[in-house]
């Protein structure tokens, strides 16, 4: 068996073996989270550009076809109807006069 001091000094090495494993353990995490939320917003970015992009190289030709009115592009298709607007609707879904 082995005496008390050489035994203390195996136990310390062996602690501060685990310690240095535990720090680099502990660095690898920490970057793999890093490139995991760079990953995730390069990501948004990505689809953001793939999704809304076709849209602004695809309206130039949807003006040709479909030119804007004094209110802008597709107006009547964007507009937010009125309260008057949906009792009107209302009136004339249930055939009755809607003035």
């Amino acid at each position: 068996m082995q005496n008390e001091p050489e035994r203390s000094k195996s136990i310390e090495a062996l602690l501060e073996e685990q310690l240095e494993l535990t720090r680099d353990t502990n660095d690898v995490v920490h970057g793999i989270d890093r490139m995991m939320r760079v990953s995730f917003w390069v990501k948004v970015v990505f689809w953001i550009v793939v999704l809304v992009l076709p849209f602004f190289l695809i309206k130039p030709f949807l003006n040709a076809f479909f030119p804007a009115d004094e209110n802008g592009f597709f107006s009547e298709l964007q507009a937010i109807p009125s309260s008057a607007d949906i009792e009107k609707a209302i009136e004339l879904y249930r055939g009755t006069s809607a003035e």
